[in-house]
């Protein structure tokens, strides 16, 4: 029985991934594999998949990581918490926006990315008691399905972590008061109120953090994870960028 529903399970998920589309990039000789990448179908502005069209500055960057890298590149989209056990399975290479703790560092590299993001509170218009994480203790947090900030939260043991499945149904939550506050991306998070309408919410102005974007790759490849290492430099250089530049506000 357990065995059949496991078969089951497996089954749905494999279908799932069949069903992403897949966007390709480069037009190089397949004497080397393509480079699959997979990223979050719902982290607008930053990658998002939108009537079967990817959209975001991820995939503005890709023609060029092709051309780096002199390798074609596939990517799709998918919930965040299946590309990252995609990758695990062996059927993905790297995933876009990547972000290393304690429970991802043994089964993942990171390679550095582009961005740095500002992670930041969200909570209701009228809300006077809420000013950084110190003030959470006690309360229901909405966080992102699969979102690293899970365990960075989690450092506050007395916070109640709720993950939703995507940012409009957690503004939701927030505003019917089933949460107390959402914590996510300063900019996802402003693009998705903006993109859905949603009125009644203001960012609380002390960031969670400010973190640096890597790529996550399955521990052990090394050779990929030195290609897209160099990529990323050269491209920063070429770009006239330094190292990372910063995605907070809009």
């Amino acid at each position: 029985m357990l065995r059949s529903l496991f078969l089951a399970l497996i089954c749905c998920s494999a279908l799932a991934h069949a069903d992403a589309p897949v966007f390709r990039f480069g037009n190089y000789p397949d004497s080397r594999p393509p480079v699959r990448i997979v990223g979050d179908r719902d982290y607008a502005p930053v990658e998002w998949l939108e009537d079967g069209r990817a959209k975001g500055i991820i995939v503005s960057s890709l023609p060029a990581l092709a051309e780096t890298l002199q390798r074609n590149i596939e990517y799709r989209l998918l919930d965040w918490k299946e590309a990252q056990d995609l990758v695990l399975a062996g059927e993905a290479d790297v995933l876009t926006v990547f972000s290393p703790n304690e429970r991802r560092i043994p089964l993942y590299d990171f390679v550095p990315g582009l961005l740095n993001f500002e992670m930041s509170l969200f909570v209701p218009d009228d809300n006077l008691t809420i000013h950084d994480v110190g003030d959470l203790n006690g309360l229901k947090v909405g966080v992102p399905k699969g979102s690293f900030l899970l365990d960075e939260l989690r450092r506050n043991s007395a916070v109640q972590l709720v993950e939703f499945p995507d940012h409009v149904s957690g503004f939701r939550m927030l505003l019917a008061g089933e949460l107390a506050a959402v914590a996510t991306t300063k900019w996802v998070g402003a693009y998705a109120l903006q993109k859905a309408g949603i009125r009644g919410v203001k960012i609380v102005s002390s960031p969670i953090l400010v973190k640096g974007t890597h790529f996550g790759i399955k521990k052990g490849n090394d050779a990929l994870a030195g290609e897209l290492g160099e990529a990323v430099q050269t491209l920063c250089f070429m770009a006239g960028l330094p190292w990372r530049y910063i995605l907070g506000g809009l």
